[in-house]
């Protein structure tokens, strides 16, 4: 069942590029969207690194 047709997403999406998968790839319009889930705390400069990774390819880390 399709609720929004202008939305895309993926669910862990692997980028091959930065050699990350992110838990949910969201396209909107001509935009990407990464979000990631924290079950646990991670150390802020690998948090930095992957925000740094994602922006690095034209995706907004969420």
């Amino acid at each position: 069942m399709v609720f929004i047709t202008w939305l895309s997403s993926g669910s862990k999406a692997y980028l091959p590029v930065i050699k990350k998968r992110t838990d949910i790839l969201v396209r909107i319009g001509g935009n990407r969207y990464a979000i990631e889930f924290q079950c646990s705390v991670i150390p802020e400069a690998e948090f930095m690194e992957r925000s740094r990774a994602y922006q690095s390819i034209g995706i907004k880390p969420i």
